[in-house]
């Protein structure tokens, strides 16, 4: 085996990658709130669990408020 597959053994992480954490959990778009007045904007859309934020998706988008209602504080 190579120094890659040892790695990737030992720590459970291989080189590059997205190793970036998840934002929230990801939600059905009920309804678009504003359509985005640029292709380099976002539009404001309304999710299912009754948040609005932006978003470039057409059907689904993460929630990153109802994360932070379910994150515990210290």
């Amino acid at each position: 085996m190579g120094w890659i597959t040892n790695r990737r053994n030992k720590t459970g992480r291989s080189i590059g990658g997205n190793n970036k954490p998840i934002r929230g959990p990801l939600r059905n778009i009920v309804e678009v709130v504003s359509i985005a007045d640029n292709m380099f904007s976002s539009g404001r859309v309304l999710l299912e669990c009754g948040h609005e934020i932006s978003s470039n998706g057409v059907y689904k988008a993460r929630c990153w408020k109802c994360k932070e209602e379910s994150t515990p504080i210290n």
